[in-house]
C-alpha cells in the first residue's frame, strides 16, 4: 500500500502543478479582458462608428464620436 503512495506521489505533484499554471493562464486571461472594456466619459449617442468586431486597435485611435444631450 505504501509502495502504491510512494509511486503515485510524484505524478501527484506533477498534477497539482499543471492545477496551478492553468489557474495562472485563467488569471492572465481574465486580466487580459478587462483591459477590452470601453468607458464613455459621459452619456451620449456614438455616431460615425468605424470599428467592427475582431478590429485590431492602436492606442489613442479614434473609433467613435460620443454626442451628448446637452448640444
Amino acid at each position: 500500500m505504501q509502495q502504491n503512495i510512494d509511486q503515485a506521489s510524484p505524478q501527484v505533484e506533477e498534477l497539482e502543478a499543471q492545477v496551478r499554471q492553468t489557474e495562472a493562464q485563467l488569471a492572465q486571461a481574465e486580466l487580459n479582458l478587462s483591459y477590452t472594456e470601453l468607458r464613455a466619459p459621459q452619456d451620449g449617442w456614438v455616431t460615425q462608428r468605424n470599428v467592427n468586431l475582431g478590429t485590431y486597435l492602436q492606442v489613442g485611435q479614434e473609433i467613435f464620436a460620443l454626442v451628448t444631450p446637452d448640444v
